[in-house]
């Protein structure tokens, strides 16, 4: 087989095809809670290992989890969730969560992941611009707010600032 024809649609049904015959189950229940309970090992490993993190990057493919993505869909790996976002920030870790734009207008995902992310706590979002855009939300943590605040600017203020645009009103240099 040519490497140009691997993955193709054909593909899809050719391992669909060996994994019954292979006695994989299909992706029901039982194989919900498996990909529920790997997750909640892989989150809880990563939460054990940063315990003394006090600024946790996340950085996952797709970004924060959209309403419709549940944890047992095989792709949530590839999303973070609100509740794990809230979870680095309950034990007083600042969070800075990258996402790239979307198949939409900027000021439309910002506005509506900012209303996500934010509820009730400082997040400030920026987006760099090089290429495809990129937004970073920066969630500090309640002890960390003022010292954040400080780096943000200056860094924005620095050589570095062209690139970037603050996305939201809260903080304005």
């Amino acid at each position: 087989m040519r490497d140009s024809y691997v993955a193709d649609v054909g593909d899809f049904g050719k391992y669909a095809l060996l994994n019954a015959l292979a006695g994989v189950p299909c992706f029901g229940a039982a194989a919900r809670e498996a990909q529920t309970r790997l997750r909640a090992e892989w989150f809880e490993d990563a939460f054990k290992s940063l315990s003394q993190a006090e600024l946790v990057f996340l950085d996952p493919d797709n970004g924060l989890a959209p309403s419709r993505s549940k944890k047992h869909f095989r792709r949530s790996a590839k999303y973070i969730f609100e509740d794990e976002v809230a979870t680095w920030l309950k034990r007083g870790q600042s969070v800075v969560l990258y996402q790239h734009q979307q198949r939409r207008s900027l000021s439309d995902q910002v506005s509506e992941q900012h209303k996500i992310l934010a509820a009730g706590r400082l997040c400030h979002a920026a987006s760099f611009h090089r290429r495809a855009a990129r937004v970073y939300y920066i969630l500090p943590a309640e002890d960390h707010k003022h010292r954040i605040f400080e780096r943000l600017t200056c860094f924005l203020a620095g050589e570095w600032g062209k690139h970037f645009r603050v996305c939201n009103e809260e903080f304005q240099l």
